[in-house]
């Protein structure tokens, strides 16, 4: 379920690692779930209807696969927050897709990255 942000936008965030917690002879690639969905919670109360539920979209990537990684600092992860109307419709997205879409942005600018984005959707919505 998207959360909502300061305006009203709801956000969802997705995150992969090209390193995983099981034993791995090749990195993960940067896949994430943008699949559409049945409905959403607002609390306890389910609410039906097929689509994406958040405005804002913010996919995190965690690149690292050597011995310096460490997934608990934020300065190693990216980040790429894209409208969800610039999204594919399709089930998944790729890491190099969401190059082609965005360039990545740092945990310290990640916050303004979002505000960008919700303010860009409420003009557009104008």
């Amino acid at each position: 379920m998207g959360l909502p942000v300061k305006d009203s936008h709801r956000l969802e965030l997705k995150q992969a690692a090209a390193k995983q917690s099981w034993a791995q002879t090749m990195p993960s690639k940067g896949v994430f779930d943008i699949a559409s969905r049945t409905g959403h919670y607002e609390g306890a109360t389910w609410i039906g209807g097929a689509g994406r539920f958040a405005d804002v979209y913010v996919f995190a990537w965690h690149g690292g696969w050597d011995d310096s990684t460490d997934q608990r600092d934020e300065t190693q992860w990216q980040y790429f927050v894209v409208p969800t109307l610039d999204l594919p419709i399709q089930r998944t997205i790729t890491l190099s897709r969401l190059r082609r879409l965005i360039g990545p942005t740092t945990a310290a600018s990640l916050s303004a990255a979002v505000a960008e984005v919700a303010r860009s959707i409420s003009i557009d919505a104008r």
